[in-house]
């Protein structure tokens, strides 16, 4: 795999390996291979994901840029829903800068749209976020292109994040946020492994993803360390 496309992978850590070892060692081939990004969220592996990466990061020679998200959250009866509430998501936001040891965390995702909140309201709920010591970036993971359209264009979010899978869908964002001047990044290059099952070679797509989507950001998820050897060609 050649260094420019390295570049623009992320490493998801929806699934992360049984002990922090074998993570922090996945850590150390991503950035020797120039992979600069970290996707994660606070309900990933119930906080330990967001935890092991503020103490890879601690490690000098580690030198990622953090993406993480607020919005979707497990409550009292265990199922995740979508709370988009301002004070809700400062909490959030709180609850991450503590996890990732960092105040000022450097991308954050609004993790998928409730159905119900206007664009007007979101906008409103952004501004009043990054006046309070918000995120570096904000960014929308899986929202109508109505609403962060209506967002980049008075330059609230910076990113988006959408489905690979979802083929349409994901070329009409993907040009529209290359017009628009924001990055957009997709997940699940592997359909939930499901093309990978069907005998497909995971570097090949990653690289298959990463040339369709020339001014996209790829994530990839892998749980041992081989498996990312693997991906990467080492």
């Amino acid at each position: 795999m050649k260094a420019d496309l390295k570049q623009r992978l992320v490493y998801g850590t929806y699934r992360i390996p049984l002990g922090y070892s074998e993570f922090f060692r996945i850590l150390e081939a991503c950035y020797r291979q120039g992979i600069l990004w970290l996707d994660t969220s606070p309900i990933y592996n119930a906080g330990l994901s967001e935890i092991w990466i503020r103490h890879a990061l601690q490690n000098p020679r580690l030198k990622f840029k953090v993406a993480t998200k607020i919005g979707k959250f497990y409550n009292t009866n265990g199922r995740l829903e979508v709370n988009l509430d301002p004070d809700r998501l400062l909490t959030a936001i709180k609850e991450s800068q503590g996890n990732l040891g960092n105040e000022k965390l450097d991308l954050v995702f609004l993790h998928n749209y409730d159905g119900k909140t206007s664009a007007d309201d979101l906008a409103k709920t952004l501004e009043g976020l990054l006046r309070k010591n918000g995120p570096a970036t904000f960014g929308t993971s899986n929202f109508p292109i109505r609403i962060w359209k209506f967002l980049a264009k008075r330059g609230l979010i910076g990113c988006i994040q959408r489905a690979y899978g979802e083929a349409k869908q994901v070329e009409e964002e993907a040009l529209l946020a290359q017009r628009l001047g924001i990055d957009c990044w997709l997940y699940r290059p592997f359909y939930k492994g499901e093309l990978i099952k069907a005998g497909g070679n995971p570097k090949e797509l990653l690289v298959r993803a990463a040339k369709r989507y020339p001014q996209s950001k790829i994530i990839f998820g892998a749980s041992r360390e081989t498996q990312v050897k693997q991906l990467l060609g080492l």
